[in-house]
């Protein structure tokens, strides 16, 4: 019975160890595509980190450029209304401009109206009386001085 033994046993073993060998390559097999995953898991696990901190970074440049959108849209309103306030008061500033040179033609227009009226109230004056009548009346000093003085000093002594 031994032998029978040893003869089972040994097929057995055979059994045994190709299981065995089938379970080795099996195993490493395994060993070698979970290594294989393992591998795949840890480039995703970083391409994961990797994104995730682009986005924070993104999110992050979308917050700055919201606050300097606003800041800028601020400042631009700021500007606008310095450049209105400007306008105003450069269209201000014409008007008068405006008003003040018309003046000032208006007043050469009156200046120049009395000095022909002046004119023509001297000449006037000095064809209405002789020279004795008006010495008689008390004109003979007013008379002798206004002869050495020209016609244009007379004008302007009256404005």
């Amino acid at each position: 019975m031994a032998i029978s033994f040893s003869s089972s046993s040994s097929s057995s073993d055979n059994e045994v160890q190709n299981y065995s060998k089938q379970c080795l390559e099996s195993f490493k097999t395994l060993q070698k595509n979970y290594d294989s995953e393992r591998e795949k898991h840890s480039r995703a696990r970083l391409e994961i980190q990797g994104y995730e901190l682009a986005l924070e970074s993104l999110e992050s440049r979308i917050i700055r450029h919201e606050k300097n959108e606003l800041a800028w849209g601020e400042k631009y309103e700021f500007q606008n209304y310095e450049l209105k306030c400007r306008e105003v008061k450069n269209d201000n500033l014409k008007m008068e401009l405006e008003k003040v040179v018309k003046e000032k033609v208006e007043l050469k227009v009156k200046i120049k109206k009395w000095e022909e009226s002046s004119k023509g109230l001297n000449k006037l004056l000095n064809s209405q009386m002789s020279a004795k009548d008006k010495n008689g009346l008390g004109y003979g000093t007013q008379l002798d001085e206004m002869s050495n003085k020209s016609e244009t000093e007379i004008s302007m002594s009256v404005f």
